[in-house]
């Protein structure tokens, strides 16, 4: 199993969970995106690898992994903390709005996902969970809720994440 995680404004494939899931598993890839200088669909387009199996995003990056699936098709995305719009934080609003700010292809993204599982945390301090349950009203598949998950990141001590390895090796 080939998997891409894509990580969002300010994080870097160092950081959050990312780290440990590729230690617990072969074939995970995750690039190193020009984020908070230079970050755009265009840059990140051109950093980003050819999708195989599974693909994740999280925050910003679930955002970005929408645009790649308008045409690239996968057996499985993964979509954590998803920005689906402006969150409030004038610094992080322009910085994503150049990845939320344009009508969706949600048939293709939908043909293109294979199994659709959105995560977010009911207590996120950045991107509120009504963003996941528009991703999950235009998108379907499986919306999973963690209790006091946060941002889902190391700020909310994310630096291992056992839930998505069920939904990696499970289904």
């Amino acid at each position: 199993m080939s998997i891409v995680i894509f990580h969002g404004t300010r994080a870097n494939p160092q950081s959050n969970w990312f780290p440990w899931l590729a230690w617990q598993l072969p074939d995970v890839i995750v690039p190193e995106l020009p984020t908070p200088r230079g970050q755009s669909l265009e840059s990140w387009f051109a950093a980003a690898p050819k999708l195989d199996d599974v693909v994740i995003g999280h925050s910003c990056g679930a955002t970005f992994v929408l645009h790649l699936l308008e045409s690239q098709k996968v057996n499985k995305a993964i979509l954590v903390a998803p920005v689906m719009g402006a969150i409030g934080l004038p610094e992080y609003d322009e910085l994503n709005r150049e990845f939320y700010g344009h009508p969706f292809d949600w048939g293709a993204i939908k043909r293109n996902a294979g199994q659709i599982i959105i995560i977010h945390g009911d207590d996120d301090p950045y991107v509120p969970i009504g963003h996941a349950e528009k991703l999950h009203q235009a998108i379907g598949g499986e919306l999973v809720v963690i209790p006091k998950g946060g941002h889902l990141n190391s700020e909310a001590s994310f630096t291992r994440f056992p839930q998505i390895m069920d939904y990696l090796q499970n289904g």
